[in-house]
């Protein structure tokens, strides 16, 4: 990160412009690669990409309460839910903004709201709607494509004899895999968010602090930080590290505890962070540094071999077999050892798994952004840590024309340790 959040007038920094023109340069290639003259954007992470989103929840998920319609050659229109219509039509002046065909109190999936045979009704319009743009771009008789496959829109569209392709989802992630610089800095910016959250809870770790209270101090920090986006946070403590269920309870921390932190989802600008560390409550044991170290190594053996090339089938044999750490199969131990790309949603592609990178790999390609994260168990037990406790660290990492970049750079050498 070389700059800081704010605009200013006396040097370049997040050129949010060029970003936008990039991104949908990149989206408008792919569109061609598939065959694809027009496009139905519905999910909100796509929906940025090409046009405009925020991080409001109810914009994400795929609701049909607004939606952009892409050709392969011209602007994005958006069309918007009625009531943000006025304000982004005003402010938002790279794109053409509509109003949206009203569906229901949440859009897609909810003809229950609706009475009779209103649902119906409604979606004619909005297939209607959509086939007046496609004779406006002189695009009629044009496939068009679709990012969400549901079977209501698909219907209502071919009823108005619009042909559909479900090639949309497939062109949008692969423009979206990998990142131009201005998406890498706003990556890089949301890492540096998650680590003053990181900071605050070192800050406040003490016997008797429950998980709810460190997970609300560090949303708290993040927010004040710059953060756009705030997830739960979750911080899980003891006993419950060992087996990683991410869920946040009132449990009070007490001294030698574990403490992982899963910084998953914050954005800023809508890029997501996935960014583990372990903290401990105290002076660690040698049981728990052991642990640490082997969880260490398994990340670096992997991080140290990226660069372009670099195949997803190579970063996962870098890892134990699911046996090697206790579980009975790579399936039952699915995201336990994981990789995967980073952006405006976690989980995007490549994936790096031992359940199928190693039959169907992927290759690394210059300013992919993935994060690694392993886990081990430590091999001490007792009455309050039946199973033990065990480790969780990612790293989130930009792949380069030579190499790797670490967007993420809390210390990570040895656990972090919270004295009291």
């Amino acid at each position: 990160m070389s700059f800081g959040k704010l605009a200013v007038d006396w040097e370049e920094r997040i050129n949010f412009e060029r970003m936008r023109k990039e991104r949908l340069e990149k989206a408008q290639r792919a569109m061609k690669a598939y065959g694809l003259e027009a496009m139905l954007v519905l999910t909100g992470p796509n929906m940025r990409y090409v046009a405009q989103n925020v991080g409001n929840v109810r914009n994400m998920p795929a609701t049909g309460n607004r939606y952009v319609f892409l050709t392969r050659k011209g602007n994005p229109v958006l069309f918007e839910h009625g009531m943000w219509y006025p304000y982004i039509k005003e402010n938002v002046p790279w794109l053409n903004v509509k109003p949206a065909i009203a569906l229901g109190v949440a859009g897609i999936g909810q003809a229950a709201t609706m009475m009779g045979n209103i649902y119906d009704l409604q979606l004619k319009k909005f297939a209607d709607q959509i086939k007046n743009e496609l004779i406006e771009h002189k695009l009629e008789g044009e496939t068009i494509g679709i990012d969400a496959p549901f079977l209501p829109f698909i219907r209502a569209l071919e009823g108005a004899g619009i042909k559909i392709s479900l090639e949309g989802s497939k062109a949008l992630t692969q423009a979206r895999v990998t990142k131009t610089r201005d998406e890498i800095e706003c990556l890089r910016m949301a890492a540096s968010i998650d680590e003053a959250g990181f900071y605050a809870i070192k800050k406040s770790v003490r016997p008797g602090v429950t998980e709810m209270e460190l997970r609300g101090i560090y949303a708290n920090e993040c927010l004040r930080r710059g953060a756009d986006f705030i997830p739960p946070g979750d911080i899980i403590s003891g006993p419950r590290t060992w087996n990683n269920n991410i869920i946040t309870t009132d449990r009070s921390v007490r001294p030698g505890d574990l403490i992982v932190i899963n910084a998953c989802q914050l954005s800023y600008m809508g890029y997501r962070t996935c960014y583990y560390r372990t903290f401990v409550c105290g002076r660690p044991t040698q049981a728990q540094n052991d642990a640490y170290q082997k969880c260490l190594d398994y990340l670096y053996d992997a991080i140290k071999i990226i660069k372009p090339g670099v195949t997803t089938k190579d970063l996962a044999e870098k890892w134990p077999k699911a046996e090697e750490f206790g579980y009975p199969s790579e399936d039952a131990a699915f995201w336990v050892q994981w990789g995967h790309g980073i952006g405006l949603t976690v989980s995007e592609p490549p994936t790096i798994t031992r359940i199928w990178s190693l039959q169907a790999p992927e290759r690394l390609e210059p300013n992919m952004t993935i994060a690694l994260e392993t886990w081990w168990p430590t091999e001490e037990k007792s009455g309050t840590y039946p199973h033990g406790q065990a480790v969780r660290i990612e790293e989130m990492i930009v792949v380069t024309e030579t190499g790797y970049d670490l967007l993420s750079l809390w210390p990570v050498d040895e656990l972090t340790v919270c004295e009291y």
